[in-house]
């Protein structure tokens, strides 16, 4: 298996993924994208120009300047640790 099928097998478990932030649809569908970056690499990016408001839904605790707790908080990490590692560690076998 090629590291581009790798990087576009990622890419579709992030959008996905039931723990991937769902409210237009933009980050989902529109905000996780494969790009190669030469020699054989490719890179998994979420958010970037189209949904830059996912680094917000990643870090911060609360909703914009409200007191709304974020429920989205830490979810690359929850979709990666439950979902994408099984997903390597499957394809070793």
């Amino acid at each position: 298996m090629n590291a581009s099928k790798i990087a576009n097998d990622i890419m579709r478990i992030f959008q996905k993924s039931m723990r991937m932030p769902y409210d237009t649809g933009n980050l989902a569908n529109n905000g996780v994208v494969s790009r190669g970056i030469g020699n054989g690499n490719y890179r998994v990016i979420i958010g970037g120009d189209v949904a830059p408001y996912a680094v917000y839904l990643e870090y911060c605790p609360l909703v914009g300047r409200s007191d709304k707790i974020n429920r989205h908080k830490g979810f690359v990490e929850k979709i990666v640790a439950q979902e994408v590692i099984p997903y390597l560690k499957g394809l070793r076998k």
